[in-house]
């Protein structure tokens, strides 16, 4: 008996056993049918699992471009904040120790009308000034 016989003999014996009676043609066409119609969904589903990868993966890999831009956004910052606090820092060294954190420095306004007139409070301190040097004196992230 050839090997193909002998795989269709097999096959209907399964069939037999599954429906309880020698398989009629129209079993046999209705089983196929129905093999194929799983065989179809599985397919779909695995296609629509794959897209599903695909699109997680497009959007992770936009995710990821997204948090470098904003990783880059983030240093360029930081370098412009250090850059603006080095004139505060370098002030600060100015100062004695003894002068106190919360003192005012007073801007003297040159020329200004009214001799008696000494100048207004800084609208920062000398502790102000003190904690741009300490924030520029750590090392850089």
């Amino acid at each position: 008996m050839s090997d193909l016989l002998g795989d269709y003999v097999a096959m209907l014996e399964v069939e037999e056993e599954r429906i309880g009676h020698p398989p009629t043609v129209a079993d046999m066409i209705s089983g196929w049918k129905a093999e194929r119609t799983a065989r179809q969904e599985a397919e779909a589903k695995l296609a629509a699992a794959e897209n599903e990868r695909d699109t997680t993966a497009t959007d992770n890999f936009d995710r990821i471009l997204d948090l470098g831009k904003e990783l880059a956004e983030a240093e360029a910052e930081i370098v412009r904040l250090r850059e603006a606090l080095k004139p505060f820092a370098a002030e600060a060294a100015e100062w004695g120790d003894g002068v106190p954190d919360d003192h005012r420095p007073v801007f003297v306004e040159m020329g200004h009308w009214d001799a008696r007139y000494y100048g207004s409070a800084a609208k920062f301190t000398v502790g102000d000034q003190r904690r741009a040097r300490a924030a520029l004196s750590e090392p850089k992230p």
